[in-house]
């Protein structure tokens, strides 16, 4: 966490990976935001990547892993996403073992606030 505060804004979330998308939007100062896990390396320019296939605030990207092209399937690390999300559709669950059903319910209540989720191919997050 050290090592990270001298490149960027960091913060630590709870106990599950909900809990640090839900903490990370509630405190991040800029309006869009990744999601990147401990122990994983990102390249250089990456936000220039995401932002080609941005339309609007109410995009959700995340990056194509092992062939998953759906947000309940696909990875948690390397989400991009306006921090309006958590006021318009609100928390994700964190009391829910289960991450792809929390996915899944959040997710449905994303879409029906209007927003779109696209999957990214070629980011590479490691």
């Amino acid at each position: 966490m050290d090592e990270m505060k001298g490149i960027c804004e960091t913060i630590k979330g709870g106990s599950t990976y909900t809990s640090l998308i839900n903490k990370g939007l509630l405190k991040a100062k800029p309006n869009w935001n990744f999601f990147i896990f401990a122990a994983s390396s990102i390249r250089p320019y990456l936000y220039r990547k995401f932002v080609v296939f941005n339309d609007n605030d109410k995009d959700i990207m995340f990056p194509i892993v092992g062939k998953k092209t759906n947000f309940v399937d696909g990875s948690m690390n390397g989400i991009f996403m306006h921090k309006r999300v958590l006021k318009d559709v609100g928390k994700m669950d964190e009391g829910i073992g289960d991450l792809s059903k929390v996915k899944l319910i959040w997710a449905h209540r994303a879409v029906k606030c209007g927003y779109k989720f696209k999957a990214i191919l070629g980011i590479r997050v490691m």
